[in-house]
Parts: C-alpha cells; sequence; structure tokens
C-alpha cells in the first residue's frame, strides 16, 4: 500500500504508527467482546441493582437529574445506562451493552499493566486467560457495576505505577481522576486515594529515594484529581439525606449498621420501609439523622464502648477474611491457575525491581481484600483483582516454561529443542480448560431457582392487563413493578392487617406475593384470600416452589 511500511515490528498509515502490540490488542478486545456477547443470556431477567440503575439512568436522561442521582446506587453506570438507552439499546439490554464494552476494554489496561511489569508474552498470555474467564464473561452481562468498575480499577493500578515509577505529578493527577471516576461507580474505592499516596511513600523507603518535598507534591496532586469527581457527589450526598458520608451503601453494608431485621418495617413517622427510603431514594424531608436504626425502643445506658465496637468490628472482618480467602478465591480462581501463579513467585530469584513490582501490586490485593472484610463481602466484589492474579499466571507460565525447557535439556545434553513457546502454549491451553467447572457452574446458576422468571413474566402480564396507567405496585422485590413499568413500594414486615392498611394509605394498586421472596419477611401471610380489599387477579402455579400471585386492592 502506497505510504505503508513496516520497520521493526511496526506499521506506518502517515504519521501514524501501528504496533505490533496495537494489532493484537485489537484482536483481543474484539474477540472478547464476541465471546461476552454470545454469553449474554436470551432470557435473561434483571436483578435488583440493575434494575434500580436502569431506572435512574432513565430519571437523569429525561431531564430529573436529582432524582436520577442516587444517594445509594453510585451514579456513574446509571447515568452510562441511560445514554445507552438514548442511543438505541432497549430498556433492558442497555446497561448489559454498558458492561459488555467495558468488559472487553479491560484487556487494555490489564494486558498493559503485565507487559510493564513482566514482559509482552507474560501479558499475552494473561490476556488470553482473561479473554476465556468465566467471572469477568459472567460479569460482562450483568447490568452491574463490576465490568466498568475493573476496567478503572485496573487503569487507575496502571497509571499509578507509572507515576511511581517517574515521580510525575501529571500521573498521579491522572490517577486521582481515575480513582474519583471509580467512586462513581463504587464508593469504596475512596479508599485508593489513601492508598496510593502510602504505596509511593512505603516504595520510596524501601528504594531510599526519599524525597519529602517531591512526596508530599506527588501525594497532594493525586487527592486535587480524586476530588473533582469526589467532592460534588459527596456534596449532593449530604444535600439528599441530611447526613455526611460518602455514600448510604456504605452506611448500609457496615457490619456495625446492624440492619437485620429492620429493612422491611415501617418508619415511625415516615411512613415507608427503610429500603424504600434507601433502595428506592425516597427521602422525602431529610431529618438529619442517619439511618442506622429503625426501633424506637431506648438505647441501654451500658451499650457497648468504642472499644467493645471495635472488637466486634475486628472480629467480624476477620471471620469475612477468612470466608474470602477459603470460598471465594478458589470461585474465582481455580487451583490450577493458582499453583501455577504460586510458581512463578519461586521459580526465579527475585531481583530487587520485581519485589517493588510485585509489593506494588500486592498492596492493592490485600487493601481490597481487608475493605471488604470490614464491610460486606460478595464473590463479584473480588473480580477486579482477576487482572493482577491474570499478569502473576502469565509470568509463572513464562517461568515454569524456562525452567521446564532447561531442565529437559540439562536431561538431555542439550539435545532437546523443544522451544519453551510450545510449553507456553500447551499450559495456556490447560489453564483455559480449568475454566470449565466454573463455565458449567454458571450456567446452572441460569435456572428457576436462581433466575425469577416468573416475576418477569408476572410483570409483563400486569403491563398488559393493568386497568391503571403507571400503577403502584407493592412487593417484597421490584422486579414485578420494573417489567410491569410501574411505580414500587417494598412489601413491609409487619402484620396481614397492618400491610393492608399501609397499602391503602400509599395508594398502592396492587399486592405482589411471591413464594421465592416470603423469606424476606418474617409476616404470617395467611388469610390473603379473606381480606376483602384484595382481589385476585393473577396467580402462577407452574413452578411448584416458586408460585406469584397478583391481587388487586380495593378501595
Amino acid at each position: 500500500m502506497p505510504g505503508t511500511e513496516e520497520r521493526e515490528g511496526l506499521v506506518r498509515l502517515g504519521s501514524f504508527r501501528i504496533t505490533h502490540d496495537m494489532v493484537l490488542l485489537a484482536i483481543m478486545v474484539m474477540s472478547a467482546f464476541v465471546i461476552r456477547l454470545e454469553f449474554i443470556p436470551p432470557n435473561s431477567v434483571l436483578n435488583g441493582d440493575g434494575i434500580y440503575y436502569t431506572i435512574l439512568g432513565e430519571k437523569f436522561i429525561s431531564g430529573d437529574f436529582a432524582g436520577g442521582i442516587s444517594a445509594y446506587w453510585s451514579p456513574l453506570y446509571s447515568v452510562l445506562t441511560g445514554i445507552a438507552e438514548v442511543i438505541g439499546a432497549n430498556r433492558e439490554f442497555a446497561g448489559k451493552i454498558v458492561s459488555l464494552i467495558a468488559g472487553a476494554f479491560v484487556i487494555v489496561p490489564s494486558f498493559l499493566l503485565a507487559r510493564d511489569f513482566y514482559g509482552r508474552r507474560a501479558a499475552t498470555i494473561g490476556s488470553l486467560l482473561l479473554i476465556f474467564d468465566p467471572s469477568l464473561i459472567r460479569a460482562s452481562g450483568w447490568v452491574m457495576t463490576e465490568s466498568l468498575y475493573t476496567l478503572v480499577f485496573v487503569g487507575f493500578i496502571l497509571t499509578g505505577w507509572k507515576a511511581v515509577e517517574n515521580d510525575s505529578n501529571k500521573l498521579f493527577f491522572v490517577t486521582g481522576l481515575l480513582i474519583g471516576i471509580s467512586y462513581l461507580i463504587k464508593p469504596e474505592a475512596v479508599a485508593y486515594a489513601i492508598l496510593v499516596p502510602l504505596v509511593y511513600l512505603g516504595l520510596s523507603i524501601l528504594r531510599g529515594r526519599i524525597n519529602l518535598r517531591k512526596i508530599c507534591t506527588c501525594s497532594v496532586t493525586s487527592l486535587v484529581g480524586f476530588l473533582i469527581f469526589f467532592l460534588p457527589y459527596f456534596v449532593f450526598v449530604h444535600a439528599k439525606t441530611g447526613i455526611w458520608t460518602i455514600s448510604q451503601k456504605v452506611t448500609v453494608n457496615l457490619p456495625a449498621a446492624d440492619f437485620d431485621g429492620e429493612l422491611l418495617k415501617i418508619l415511625s413517622g415516615e411512613r415507608k420501609t427503610m429500603k424504600d427510603k434507601v433502595w428506592g431514594d425516597d427521602y422525602g424531608t431529610v431529618t438529619g439523622q442517619q439511618p442506622a436504626r429503625v426501633s424506637a425502643e431506648p438505647r441501654s445506658s451500658d451499650s457497648p464502648g468504642l472499644l467493645s465496637g471495635l472488637a466486634v468490628l475486628a472480629k467480624k472482618a476477620g471471620s469475612q477474611l477468612v470466608w474470602q480467602i477459603r470460598r471465594y478465591l478458589p470461585a474465582t480462581l481455580p487451583i490450577p491457575l493458582l499453583l501455577v501463579a504460586i510458581a512463578g513467585f519461586f521459580s526465579k530469584v527475585w531481583t530487587r525491581e520485581r519485589f517493588f513490582r510485585d509489593a506494588y501490586l500486592a498492596s492493592f490485593v490485600l487493601a481490597t481484600l481487608a475493605g471488604y472484610a470490614i464491610s460486606a463481602v460478595e464473590l463479584r466484589y473480588l473480580f477486579p483483582l482477576i487482572p493482577i492474579a491474570a499478569a502473576w499466571i502469565g509470568v509463572g507460565v513464562v517461568d515454569l516454561s524456562e525452567w521446564a525447557i532447561s531442565s529437559f535439556r540439562a536431561i538431555r545434553n542439550g539435545k532437546d529443542r523443544f522451544r519453551p513457546i510450545y510449553f507456553q502454549i500447551s499450559l495456556t491451553v490447560l489453564l483455559i480448560a480449568s475454566f470449565t467447572p466454573l463455565y458449567a457452574a454458571y450456567m446452572k446458576a441460569d435456572t428457576i431457582d436462581n433466575v425469577p422468571y416468573e416475576e418477569k413474566e408476572a410483570g409483563l402480564w400486569l403491563k398488559d392487563h393493568s386497568d391503571t396507567p403507571n400503577p403502584t405496585v407493592m412487593s417484597a422485590n421490584i422486579t414485578v413493578a420494573f417489567y410491569a413499568h410501574a411505580e414500587h413500594l417494598y412489601l413491609p414486615d409487619e402484620t396481614l392487617q397492618t400491610i393492608v392498611a399501609y397499602a391503602k394509605e400509599r395508594n398502592t394498586n396492587y399486592l405482589v406475593i411471591s413464594q421465592r421472596r416470603i423469606k424476606d419477611i418474617s409476616s404470617d401471610l395467611n388469610g390473603l384470600d379473606t381480606v376483602a380489599e384484595l382481589k385476585e387477579v393473577y396467580r402462577d402455579q407452574r413452578y411448584p416452589d416458586h408460585q406469584i400471585a397478583i391481587y388487586k386492592v380495593t378501595y
């Protein structure tokens, strides 16, 4: 082609240069996109988180900016979901396309990070594992924040390392910006704004390059970048809730909050449940009090002090940390991959630079595990750590191949001409094959026992048969209301008489009783059919363990 030349592994198109790594990344990103797209279930049901993100995105894009930003649900993902819906995605797929694109592009910063740390071959192997990783594939089809957060998370780890290596104020500022963006996706990311300067200080001390003025300048620069995105939302949350907190999600998920059994009680004086207030962002008149308890009983004067509270928190954190390691680590990292990663650490003598690099990555892994141990633990919260693990596995494959080939040659007196690349390809294929049990487990997770298909069908039926436009639906979960295009109120955990009176007080049109959700409330709902104010209009008994009924509230 005229004007095109290829030299030392790069193609020049005029003044623009296309390197082999760019081509490789493009191929891997497209492959990841196609694989993730194919794995999206055709008849999926949005979970509660995804429904709220979708509704908030619709409100924001429609011009209801205050209503489209929640104090509980972090805003960036919902805004992007709304934009995707405006561009042309349907209501149910808008959030998925955001996750899908982010999930495919996670390959880019992951490759660059592994390449800078361990070389091109380790980066390629690690990226191939990410393409086929079932956890990341699964997350790319969710209407949840995991894929987008993982993309930004790996991004600020990459820029943070470059900032540390070059003592660059500019890169520290960019890192702060990315951490601020990640805070708008998951509020717990605020901790990394503190971690990055601490890691910079620690590595500077270990390297004997202590320049306090430079350390302070870079740390402040990073903090300024972070505050650009942090402060507006932080102030917004206070304006909406009347309390100073980085997010209501953090407030609710802290073990010390002790919300068990109270989220579905009707709040005294507010006539709503805590879930309506926090999940549904229905604050009404701001009271200025933190929603820690809804019980009107006075606190005992001999309530635990600060030290006792910290002891309880430490105990819970310790048990949750053990849970993460014993239960969640094998679920995200199959044993063969874990063994290869460990082998990569010990197959060669560590150099000084290798130690600093691994210590840098390990600081983010340990901080993440510890942070979730003191708040809430779910398997998906650990997905952002998978690219770091993939980098370690990639270098493990490379180091093991060199050890294996050297050993074979020594045994055969140098006669073995088996090249390391063949060993690396074979081991990578075997590692990808080790994902098979996880693929099987995820496919089983799409059964009726785990996915509320009956609630989606009930919602679609109500959408077509409701005699009230935009009705109000009271149920233990928002699924039916979402698919019915209705307003939602949570079914309170109260007596049947109180529930009916509350439904009428809130002008509820339909009451939904889902067998799947009965465990969420302790109330005895027997006798619904005998209540004069309730008329059954729909019942689905096709699934014996997941029956659902809709009652019309009469006035």
